[in-house]
């Protein structure tokens, strides 16, 4: 099933659909011990179809990186570097444009919860635990917000692959992830101490929101010009 993943020969993804899915089903019938040495791969594997424009992919690989998480827990520092790689994607994926069946929703909110145990941070297991129950209204920004606390808490030295990350989904297809993607900036930002602002490029990251400035969906302006206002603090 794993090299079902790579099958060259499959242009829709249609062969790594059935396989995600499937092995997502495999993983609740074998040992730890048996799934260890692949974990690593099949994560790396999967993560591009976090940004699928097939919901379908979408969901079922964040599924599969929900359940491969459950085996991450006694051994964090083999699997903890996934974790933080895809911790982006699944907060801004949240407001993913699945709505009004959010399906993909639901799976970022399974994932994060899976994978809140393995992080070492209390805040952020019990926020992940508490807020993202399935079919439970969400305050995105709130949540955001308290999320960007306890990263910069605890990930100080994360900021910049946080807002490098962030950057990338600028040029999303999708409205409501160019407006959560500067919003997660913004507070990421907000609440770095003064110690680690110096991992902040600031001209890269002002050009970059200039640029979004111009963005025709008025929801992601808004969201631009909070952020513009946030970098008073660092500058």
């Amino acid at each position: 099933m794993v090299s079902g993943m790579d099958d060259k020969d499959d242009p829709h993804n249609l062969v790594a659909l059935e396989a995600m899915s499937s092995l997502s089903k495999l993983l609740d019938h074998v040992e730890e011990r048996d799934i260890q040495s692949m974990l690593l791969h099949i994560a790396i594997r999967i993560r591009p179809f976090f940004d699928s424009e097939q919901p379908e992919l979408r969901l079922s690989s964040i599924v599969l990186f929900g359940h491969l998480s459950r085996f991450s827990r006694g051994h964090c520092e083999l699997f903890l570097e996934q974790i933080l790689n895809g911790l982006v994607p699944l907060l801004l994926h949240l407001q993913d444009p699945q709505d009004p069946q959010p399906d993909v929703v639901n799976a970022c909110k399974f994932a994060l919860r899976m994978c809140g145990p393995s992080m070492g941070c209390e805040g952020l297991r019990a926020m992940f635990r508490n807020h993202l129950q399935e079919g439970r209204s969400l305050h995105y920004g709130e949540f955001i917000n308290n999320v960007c606390k306890h990263l910069m808490q605890s990930y100080p030295e994360m900021l910049n692959r946080l807002l490098l990350t962030n950057l990338f989904y600028f040029k999303s297809t999708w409205a409501d992830i160019r407006a959560a993607a500067p919003m997660f900036i913004g507070f990421l930002v907000l609440h770095v101490d003064e110690d680690h602002c110096q991992q902040v490029d600031l001209d890269q990251l002002i050009s970059a929101l200039n640029l979004l400035l111009k963005d025709p969906v008025p929801s992601v302006r808004v969201k631009v010009a909070e952020t513009l206002g946030r970098l008073v603090r660092i500058l």
